[in-house]
């Protein structure tokens, strides 16, 4: 499968969300039953796995919290989350560069960057098969909350579709910072708090200021609405 279809397919999937967000009242997104029948046809017998989810997170360790991903794979596990204007604005601003992304999923993004940088990649589960596929990417496995890298290990650092899924969002982006020497990219969906969905989310962001209140932005910073999503950059290097 093509990534321009991927990617465009990541607009449209952006644009039902919001279509749902708008005309579901809270009474429906909350239920349980409402839900049920909406995702069960999709999800099958993994939709116990997402329904149980967000009622537990405050209290899972990480192995528990990577069981719920190991679980769920075969239905989380896509190429990319990116739509094409995110991928695009990545891959011309960052070249010639020492890039770590963390939470690297399949490995998509890290490849499409690896052309023109030498990358890092970081993810909770990384297959041999993604390793041995792309020999060129130095794949470390550890939790976003906990990267083995020394302070200012890298000029430039990306986490796209990820922060909404850490379970210590504040402790994920201390360590950004902390491996970042000059630049941090981050991409989050913009999407309604709701109690059952068909992902992981620990954390929404339905507004841009949603976002910026969590993150606390520092020195130079700008933002702006790609393919629904929020692409924010942050210059670690003043």
């Amino acid at each position: 499968m093509s990534f321009n279809f991927l990617t465009k397919r990541r607009g449209f999937t952006n644009r039902a969300q919001k279509l749902v967000d708008a005309l579901t009242p809270p009474i429906l997104r909350d239920s349980r039953w409402f839900c049920w029948l909406l995702y069960y046809p999709f999800l099958k017998s993994k939709t116990k796995y997402f329904f149980s989810f967000r009622e537990n997170t405050h209290a899972l360790s990480m192995e528990e919290y990577t069981s719920y991903y190991q679980n769920t794979q075969s239905i989380l596990e896509r190429d990319t989350d990116l739509g094409i204007d995110g991928l695009n604005k990545l891959l011309g601003c960052i070249t010639q560069s020492n890039v770590l992304e963390v939470g690297c999923g399949t490995g998509y993004l890290a490849k499409a960057l690896s052309k023109s940088n030498t990358v890092t990649a970081t993810d909770i589960l990384i297959s041999n098969e993604i390793r041995e596929d792309n020999p060129e990417i130095t794949f470390v496995s550890c939790p976003a909350e906990h990267l083995p890298f020394e302070d200012k290990a890298f000029e430039t650092t990306v986490c796209t579709h990820v922060l909404e899924h850490v379970l210590d969002f504040e402790q994920c982006v201390r360590e950004l910072r902390r491996v970042t020497k000059k630049e941090l990219h981050i991409i989050v969906p913009l999407q309604r708090p709701a109690k059952y969905t068909p992902d992981l989310h620990v954390s929404f962001f339905p507004y841009p200021e949603s976002f910026l209140l969590r993150i606390k932005p520092r020195g130079v910073h700008h933002f702006q609405i790609l393919d629904g999503d929020l692409y924010y950059v942050e210059k670690c290097d003043n």
